[in-house]
């Protein structure tokens, strides 16, 4: 699959109808950001700037060019969740999880989110092959160390109930 399809993919997450995304050439004004040149092709053919569907579509394709691009690398990603619906959660944590393993990067986000730590335990119930990819570490203040969860311990962590935010 090529990046093209995998960042489409990913908008997909957010808007089914999405077929393509096309580029325009920037006109010099630099004040209207990359965003205003990024366009989406729906499957009746129209076509709409990417900014019309909300933050949650422009993070998406964020994170979605970042996947796409990295190689051997970090990614630190702060309030990952920022803008996404709960609903979609455990799916840009597959697209996160599954970019980072083929491409052999890692991932270090943050969240305040109860519901982002749900989607990624969504995320792993479906997914239990890579338990051994992922861990969750909680900071906690006034302490000098994390508390740290694999995969299989986040699973186990919130069915019990435990905080891990």
């Amino acid at each position: 699959m090529s990046a093209e399809d995998k960042i489409v993919r990913a908008l997909q997450l957010l808007h089914s109808d999405i077929v393509d995304l096309k580029a325009l050439q920037p006109d010099g004004n630099a004040s209207r950001g990359f965003l205003a040149y990024v366009l989406v092709q729906e499957s009746d053919g129209s076509r709409y700037p990417i900014g019309s569907y909300g933050d949650g579509m422009k993070r998406l394709l964020g994170l979605a060019l970042l996947v796409a691009s990295l190689r051997d690398d970090l990614l630190l990603v702060d309030e990952i969740d920022t803008g996404l619906h709960y609903s979609v959660l455990p799916e840009m944590w597959k697209l996160l999880v599954l970019g980072a393993t083929d491409a052999n990067f890692q991932v270090v986000a943050t969240t305040h989110s109860w519901d982002c730590i749900d989607g990624l335990r969504e995320f792993m119930l479906r997914n239990p092959e890579y338990a051994d990819t992922v861990a969750v570490h909680k900071v906690i203040a006034g302490q000098n160390m994390a508390v740290s969860f694999t995969g299989e311990d986040l699973v186990l962590a919130l069915k019990g109930g435990v905080e891990l935010r």
